[in-house]
């Protein structure tokens, strides 16, 4: 099937009906399931003019460890509108940052630097959480192939706070985090849909600790915390109510670590689950939905060897329309 899917999307490629000749631009299928998803359109809205929306989705407010960032605040603490006036972030620390890129809370980029333990794994999970796959341009200039707007900005954003996506292999996914250069195992990736409303990874840090990211609708992943995370849980939905009330797009980050020997069992059933001929797609589920539990918000570290060593805190992260 994935074949059959992967010559379905090079059709696409090749579409001379649809090249922009304007732009040099050809059509280009980032995902084998592209052919799929189209058969399932019905409608298409436009506005009343005719054209068609660009759907561009810009980081714009985070929420970590019960902190918000985003906002910019007066001396005297009360928060100012953010318009073309207001100072931006400088990412001239970065060499790999993204130039169009722009952030107007300074605080964000400050804790990074101290090295909060919190931000960096946010960011770090925004590194390492995604299907994105990179480009590099004759001038040594990084780019970025997303499946999605939303996952797009979300990697560029951890790009210019210190956490560069670099490179992915079926085996390994690495990145620069903090001007050094990491190499992750990748053990499996638990892909998104409709239905599961998130996705995870499980990788294999360069210290040898096994980790599995989780990111999706917030909804989906608080069900899936540990009843320790409550209290924190219920400081970000006060400011997951904020944000909505700001009209953005919302999605929570959780991430969990695994122990070794939980790990080699769940492996080998997603081995004969990822194989087997019946029952394929609800045997995958089953086992996606044994290993995503637990998710901790809280910093204390907990120990459970019939199903997961855990440690993190609930990490909430804010996109916008423009």
């Amino acid at each position: 099937v994935e074949i059959i899917r992967l010559g379905n999307s090079f059709y696409i490629d090749w579409d001379r009906q649809m090249y922009d000749a304007r732009s040099d631009t050809p059509a280009e299928a980032r995902t084998t399931t592209l052919n799929e998803e189209l058969g399932q359109i019905r409608y298409i809205f436009s506005d009343k003019t005719g054209t068609l929306t660009q759907n561009i989705m810009t980081f714009n407010k985070c929420s970590i460890n019960g902190k918000t960032y985003g906002d910019v605040y007066d001396y005297s603490g009360q928060r100012v509108d953010i318009n073309e006036d207001t100072d931006l972030v400088d990412f001239s620390f970065n060499p790999l940052a993204d130039s169009k890129f722009s952030f107007h809370d300074h605080s964000l980029v400050e804790d990074m630097k101290l090295g909060l333990p919190e931000v960096q794994g946010f960011f770090r999970l925004l590194a390492l959480c995604h299907t994105e796959v990179t480009r590099l341009f004759p001038t040594d200039e990084l780019a970025y192939q997303a499946q999605s707007p939303d996952e797009g900005a979300l990697v560029t954003a951890a790009r210019n706070f210190g956490c560069v996506f670099r490179s992915r292999t079926p085996e390994s996914i690495t990145i620069v985090e903090t001007g050094e250069q990491q190499r992750y195992e990748l053990l499996a990736i638990l892909d998104f849909n409709n239905v599961r409303k998130r996705m995870s990874v499980i990788v294999r840090s360069p210290e040898g600790k096994v980790c599995l990211y989780c990111k999706g609708a917030d909804t989906v992943i608080f069900e899936r915390l540990h009843p320790s995370c409550r209290k924190l849980m219920e400081v970000t939905t006060e400011h997951l109510n904020e944000f909505a009330g700001d009209g953005l797009r919302t999605l929570a980050l959780a991430y969990k670590e695994v122990d070794e020997e939980f790990l080699a069992r769940w492996q080998q059933q997603h081995h004969e689950a990822s194989t087997a001929l019946e029952d394929r797609e609800a045997r995958l589920e089953q086992l996606f939905e044994e290993i995503e539990t637990d998710l901790l918000v809280s910093k204390q570290r907990m120990e459970n060897h019939d199903t997961a060593t855990v440690q993190m805190r609930v990490l909430i992260i804010i996109i916008i329309s423009e």
